[in-house]
């Protein structure tokens, strides 16, 4: 399903990524973990091209990318793609139906009919079908971001990638966003999560990356990664979080 080979990043001569290779199975839920700095969200905007890498090929299904001669597959492999922000990225001056039927009509060319048919629907997954009058500034941010999840959802794609969710979300606000991504995950839909929400990723992940100044150091299983790390890398930064119980859903 997505197949990703020696991906290297650089900015500014610092190598943020330095050659990583994983593949991820249709249905699957992968959490990439590991401490701030170490490459996570760069990885995650290289395989829809929002970051593009010097080096690397990056496949989706049946589309893909070699980075040392992008063309037109680069909108391909977007289109096949959602990706949920820390920041929402909701339009400030459409309504949340709005924010929801534009990408539908302007990049899928879809009827506003059919539009607002699919918006509703995916509003009342997230349990917003009240809402979708009002404007981002009126909800909260947890609301917001399940507004995002939404529109996500509402696009079809093959796979959806998730940029630490809640991290700009008040403690109290995490776990309802939370619920909603397990329950798209309950889905079978392919997600890959950058999350520092442990307790969280251990539950709802069939694999797991531990990535760490540009590279991966451990995977594998959501138990075998949580219970039983390998490296010593991963045991330490682990190590942190055990007993960690706040955000199980």
């Amino acid at each position: 399903m997505i197949e990703v080979k020696d991906l290297h990043k650089t900015f500014k001569q610092q190598e943020v990524l330095k050659g990583i290779s994983f593949s991820i199975e249709k249905g699957e839920t992968v959490s990439i973990i590991g401490p701030s700095g170490s490459g996570k969200s760069t990885l995650l905007r290289c395989l829809n091209l929002l970051e593009v890498p010097e080096k690397g090929k990056v496949k989706i299904g049946e589309v893909g990318y070699d980075a040392t001669h992008i063309t037109k597959e680069e909108l391909a492999l977007r289109k096949v793609t959602a990706m949920v922000f820390q920041e929402y990225n909701l339009f400030a001056n459409k309504t949340i139906i709005e924010n929801i039927t534009t990408p539908l009509t302007v990049v899928k060319k879809m009827t506003k009919e059919k539009a607002l048919v699919i918006a509703r629907e995916q509003l009342k997954k997230v349990g917003l079908s009240d809402k979708e009058d009002r404007y981002p500034t009126q909800l909260s941010g947890g609301q917001q971001q399940r507004v995002a999840i939404a529109r996500a959802l509402a696009l079809n794609p093959q796979v959806i990638l998730f940029d630490e969710p809640t991290s700009a979300l008040d403690p109290e606000l995490v776990q309802e966003v939370l619920k909603v991504i397990k329950s798209v995950a309950d889905e079978n839909i392919t997600m890959i999560i950058v999350t520092h929400e442990m307790s969280f990723a251990h539950q709802i992940s069939d694999k797991v990356i531990f990535m760490d100044q540009g590279q991966i150091v451990e995977s594998g299983t959501a138990k075998q990664i949580f219970d039983h790390p390998q490296i010593p890398r991963t045991q330490q930064f682990l190590a942190r979080y055990r007993g960690d119980t706040d955000y199980i859903i």
